[in-house]
């Protein structure tokens, strides 16, 4: 299954358990309804600020809609300065140099949706 279609399906089983509608979820989002079906059935794949609106709109990481939650510890991980937690910053910095001004705009906003302090699914 595809990257666009598994996004899709968990948003849909999400949104499903909290009881809304698309329309409500969109609506919460600040998306259209016509995106949200189109992004449940995997015509697209979200955009970033999408992808971050529609986790805050369902209480919910936005790696639980990519599917990055799966074997990823829990609690508060590697202590701040241990080597593996600083090789995991060093990876993201490197990341963040190669995109453009607007991309990187995007890449702030979903890391500060994901510093929030937010419930899991």
């Amino acid at each position: 299954m595809g990257v666009r279609l598994m996004v899709g399906y968990r948003m849909r089983a999400i949104r499903r358990r909290r009881g809304l509608t698309q329309a409500a979820l969109a609506e919460r989002a600040g998306l259209s309804p016509e995106t949200v079906s189109a992004l449940e059935r995997g015509k697209h794949a979200p955009r970033a600020d999408s992808l971050a609106a529609l986790a805050r709109a369902l209480g919910c990481p936005p790696e639980q809609l990519l599917g990055l939650d799966a074997g990823v510890e829990t609690g508060s991980g590697a202590p701040p300065g241990s080597p593996r937690r600083e090789a995991r910053i060093a990876e993201i910095l490197a990341i963040l140099r190669t995109l453009d001004d607007r991309n990187l705009d995007l890449a702030r906003r979903l890391l500060a949706v994901l510093a929030e302090e937010e419930p899991a699914c």
